[in-house]
């Protein structure tokens, strides 16, 4: 799980953002380890991946930020 989660985090991925060649390369990923595990991924047209479009996108930029916040079982009912 950590070389998975190392290689999906890395600079090699490149933040993963829609249609981005870093998306791709994570996508390409994740269909081989599911491949290496048995799991089928000629869904598809014939391939893992579904098509569709992301009309309107967002993009980040040098104000985006992610944060993780601390919550408790009870917080989530």
């Amino acid at each position: 799980l950590l070389e998975a989660v190392t290689f999906l985090a890395s600079p090699e991925c490149a933040g993963r953002a829609a249609g981005s060649p870093g998306l791709e390369r994570a996508a390409q990923y994740v269909a081989e380890q599911f491949r290496q595990i048995g799991l089928k991924t000629d869904l598809c047209e014939g391939g893992p991946f579904q098509k569709f479009t992301l009309p309107g996108a967002p993009e980040a930029d040098a104000q985006t930020q992610l944060r993780w916040v601390e919550h408790t079982r009870q917080d989530l009912r």
